[in-house]
This record gives structure tokens, C-alpha cells and sequence, in this order.
């Protein structure tokens, strides 16, 4: 009984201790995503990339309460959320799903394990299993962005999940239709 104790003991201080080591600065929840930025990456540096300001969805924008960089970030990224689902014409209201934002490419590769073999150079990549878009910082843009999430919004619409292929093409069809909005705006 003692050993089951102390094992139990040792478990749960290895989990609170391998859970504050995660390599994240910055961890906030907005109504859909739960954001993960890596330490190393600049919050100023992923808004400008991402540069969003062009979509229906603007006005959610204008009623930011938090101003600060990470409540822009959040509505932001809610209003990319809501015009790919626009897009698709496919509404998941009880949509929540992971968003980790990584410095590189070999960073990853590393956070997604076992299906990095299949892809030939990835930027960015949607675990279905994980129910979470990684997104390298090189790769970070409104279009990738977009595209990873409808194939979120894809996955959790349909019971049972479509081919790859399709989510692919519908995702591509998103990436090509916010392109075209993006680039009209300027």
C-alpha cells in the first residue's frame, strides 16, 4: 500500500512539473481556439504576419475589450474562424480547438511525432487526433491559417470524416478564397 502511495505521488509530481514545462510564453483561450505561442516568438511579430483586417468579420475586431496584443491576436484569430466557416458555409458553434505556434519547421516536426513522415516539407499541420493546428512562425500566414482550420472545421462537422483528399481540396478552396480577399483589400 505504501509503494501504491508513493507511486501515485511520484506520478502526479511529474505530471505538474512536465506540465509547466511546456516551452510556451504565452497560453490564452479565445471563444474558439486555445493559443500556444513559443517562448521564443515575438506576439507583435505573429500579428504582423498574420495582418488580418480585411474580412466580414471586422467589426468583431472593433469590439476588442482587451486591447493588448494577445486580446487582438484572440479576436483576430476568432475572425479568420468565422470567415473560413463563412466560406464553407459549415457553422460549428461548439467549435474548440488547439493553436500552438512554434519558432521552425524542425520544432514541428518534433511536436507532431510519428505523422511528420508523411509530409514533404511541412509548415503547417492540423492533428485530428490531437484536435490541434501547429503552425511554424516561416509558415505563419492568413492563407496557411485558413486553410489548417477548415480542415479542423471539416473534421468536426461530419460524423464520420470525409477522405483526405476532400478536406484537402475544400481547404485549398478556403486558402485560394481568403488569398483573393486578402489581396483586393490592399
Amino acid at each position: 500500500m505504501k509503494l501504491f502511495k508513493k507511486i501515485i505521488i511520484c506520478i502526479i509530481f511529474s505530471c505538474i512539473i512536465f506540465s509547466s514545462v511546456t516551452g510556451f510564453a504565452l497560453s490564452c483561450e479565445s471563444k474558439y481556439f486555445k493559443i500556444n505561442v513559443a517562448d521564443s516568438l515575438d506576439l507583435y511579430e505573429i500579428l504582423v504576419r498574420l495582418n488580418i483586417k480585411s474580412y466580414l468579420h471586422v467589426d468583431a475586431a472593433k469590439k476588442v475589450i482587451d486591447s493588448s496584443l494577445t486580446g487582438i491576436l484572440k479576436e483576430n484569430i476568432d475572425a479568420l474562424y468565422l470567415e473560413v466557416s463563412d466560406c464553407l458555409d459549415i457553422h460549428v458553434y461548439s467549435f474548440q480547438i488547439n493553436l500552438e505556434i512554434v519558432p521552425d519547421n524542425e520544432t514541428l516536426i518534433e511536436r507532431i511525432g510519428p505523422f511528420a513522415e508523411d509530409l514533404i516539407n511541412p509548415g503547417s499541420y492540423y492533428s485530428e487526433q490531437k484536435n490541434t493546428i501547429y503552425i511554424s512562425f516561416k509558415a505563419l500566414g492568413v492563407s496557411a491559417l485558413a486553410h489548417e482550420t477548415a480542415e479542423a472545421i471539416i473534421s468536426h462537422y461530419f460524423l464520420i470524416p470525409p477522405p483526405e483528399k476532400f478536406r484537402k481540396i475544400l481547404a485549398g478552396y478556403v486558402e485560394s478564397t481568403v488569398n483573393r480577399i486578402d489581396n483586393t483589400s490592399r
